[in-house]
């Protein structure tokens, strides 16, 4: 009997010890490991860096990375790079020259390898600015000016830029660039910090501007995201990118509530850390950091 008692407290010791190896290996592989992950055949993967009160967010495709915005300087985004091995970026997209975005640009274009390098025709007089520049001088970057109409792709992954439409805005995240992307069936928009004047810009031009996936502009001020535009996107899910108790008050009440309207599932980089979104082509999943 007690020999019978003692196999029985073993075999469930191990049996819990194996589900919970499992449990922490799906876990790796899932989020901290991403390119080891194959169960969906992923296509994409859209990494929301936490970069807190900024924006960083970097695409992964087959043999392609491309980076959008780069946080404030000396932030965590070299880091993050660093610890996905990434040692080249096929294109890095500069939204506009607000610090929160390009702050940390200038340490990324040092270094790694750049091969293109996306830009709005606008200009800041900062520090931030400046280094920026100074870094692509000495770069072998091409540098492209951001129009709308622009369009390249890497395999399944295609982007099309639908913004800046206007050459001259009083606002700078106006000159915002938007980027549309899609993988296979899925999409994604990009809007770094446009405000509502270049939404209605948008609603007019034609695009197709309906998103899976919806990075939440100006880190979810009420500056942004008005019903008639979000209804027009109809994302399935909103990231929204800010600092834990920041200043700013974002995510404004109004967008929230603008979002929650229109059935969004928003994640929050204060919230959750950074937050990756997978795609396989045809549906969407995600992990988070917390």
């Amino acid at each position: 009997m007690f020999d019978r008692q003692l196999k029985n407290r073993i075999y469930s010791i191990a049996l819990v010890a194996l589900l919970c190896y499992m449990i922490v290996h799906m876990v790796y592989v899932y989020f901290v490991n991403p390119e080891s992950y194959t169960a969906h055949d992923d296509i994409a993967y859209v990494h929301f860096i936490d970069a807190g009160q900024a924006d960083a967010t970097l695409i992964q495709g087959e043999n392609f990375n491309m980076l959008i915005d780069a946080g404030e300087y000396k932030g965590p985004v070299v880091d993050y790079l660093n610890n996905e091995g990434i040692k080249t970026l096929d294109y890095i997209v500069a939204t506009h020259p607000h610090s929160d975005h390009i702050g940390g640009m200038s340490d990324v274009i040092d270094q790694f390898e750049v091969k293109n390098f996306i830009m709005p025709d606008a200009v800041h007089t900062t520090a931030s600015f400046d280094y920026m520049l100074k870094a692509l001088d000495k770069s072998k970057a091409n540098v492209i000016p951001a129009e709308a109409g622009y369009t390249f792709e890497s395999g399944e992954l295609k982007f099309t830029l639908l913004g800046p439409i206007s050459k001259e805005y009083e606002n700078l995240n106006n000159y915002s660039v938007v980027i549309k992307m899609t993988a296979g069936n899925t999409s994604f928009l990009f809007a770094g910090d446009a405000e509502k004047e270049v939404e209605q810009e948008l609603l007019k031009s034609g695009y197709d501007l309906s998103a899976d996936v919806y990075k939440v502009s100006h880190h979810g001020s009420s500056t942004s995201s008005t019903p008639e535009f979000i209804a027009k996107v109809d994302p399935l899910v909103g990231i929204i990118s800010c600092g834990k108790e920041n200043s700013y008050g974002h995510p404004h009440r109004e967008t929230l509530e603008t979002l929650e309207n229109y059935g969004v599932k928003v994640l929050r980089t204060d919230k959750s850390g950074t937050i990756i979104i997978y795609s396989d082509g045809e549906e969407i999943s995600y992990g988070t950091e917390r």
